[in-house]
């Protein structure tokens, strides 16, 4: 048994959700945020976000169970594949989850359900709770 524990942790974490925006006319977020099933959180943000260049943070396994238990109360895996009307100027969130070897992934221009906007609204608040830690090397030190 201690080998096969031993084995597990040596494993990489696996990708648990991604969630990324694109940028709109305005002043739209544009990130792309990872979840691992370790907790670590990786952000990339690129404009219109006060972490822009690459971070990282971690959840707490309570964390992580409670955002876990947001895609099971929306029956994430249920929902369409796309969400899209003839609207002009959002940014488009595209998120995506994986639990054990089924991976699903949303488009979301407009038209989602309120489930999945709650979903969405959820990760997004992790960008001001949690707390970022640059990856990126400052230079000339």
């Amino acid at each position: 048994m201690a080998i096969a524990c031993a084995s597990q942790k040596n494993q990489p974490p696996k990708l648990l959700m991604e969630m990324s925006r694109s940028s709109c006319m305005g002043v739209c977020p544009v990130y792309i945020m990872q979840i691992y099933d370790n907790g670590l959180v990786q952000l990339v943000g690129e404009k219109n976000i006060e972490q822009i260049g690459t971070y990282k943070a971690m959840l707490t396994s309570e964390e992580l169970i409670a955002l876990k238990k947001q895609f099971d109360e929306i029956d994430f895996f249920t929902l369409e594949d796309e969400y899209v009307k003839r609207v002009s100027d959002l940014p488009t969130t595209y998120i995506s989850y994986t639990l054990g070897d089924q991976t699903k992934r949303i488009k979301d221009y407009y038209g989602a359900p309120e489930g999945l906007k709650n979903l969405e609204n959820y990760i997004q608040n992790y960008l001001k709770e949690l707390k970022w830690d640059s990856t990126e090397e400052v230079e000339n030190e």
